[in-house]
């Protein structure tokens, strides 16, 4: 599978100056996350909050530098290419975080990542004047709305 989809090389080439927006939203979504829940894995409530709080900061970080709505949209454009995975590769089996079969095809990973996604910029939207922190622990508290596929 592609570790950089077109459309997400697209995004970036044409935005270039945003990438240390949303790379700082990476870091911190990743931060977070293992500040809440102490591991950082694939297919569980874990990976729910990072794509729902990854997708909280870009919006963030890139409505900073232009205005709210703008940067819900390009988080929107950047999530979603980030999960443009070939429909050859959607059927597949999916693996979980211990590299074994988890009993779901990727499809399903698409899924609950694009929901979780969009969570995480509606949490942004009503919620624009929130520090990092404190959004970081509002996508928290909001964590029995999100989608996810099992447990570890």
């Amino acid at each position: 599978m592609e570790i950089a989809p077109k459309a997400w090389n697209r995004n970036i080439s044409s935005n270039p100056t945003l990438v240390p927006h949303i790379q700082t939203a990476v870091n911190d979504a990743n931060y977070a996350t293992m500040l809440y829940f102490g591991h950082n894995r694939i297919g569980d409530l874990s990976d729910a909050y990072r794509h729902a709080v990854w997708n909280a900061f870009m919006a963030k970080n890139i409505g900073a530098v232009s205005s709210p709505g703008w940067g819900i949209n390009r988080a929107d454009a950047y999530a979603s290419a980030h999960e443009d995975i070939p429909s050859s590769e959607l059927s597949k089996p999916s693996y979980n975080s211990f590299e074994e079969l988890d009993g779901f095809i990727f499809y399903n990973h698409k899924m609950m990542d694009l929901y979780n996604n969009k969570k995480g910029r509606d949490i942004y939207s009503g919620n624009r004047t929130l520090t990092t922190t404190e959004l970081a622990k509002k996508v928290y508290d909001s964590r029995s709305s999100f989608v996810y596929l099992y447990s570890y």
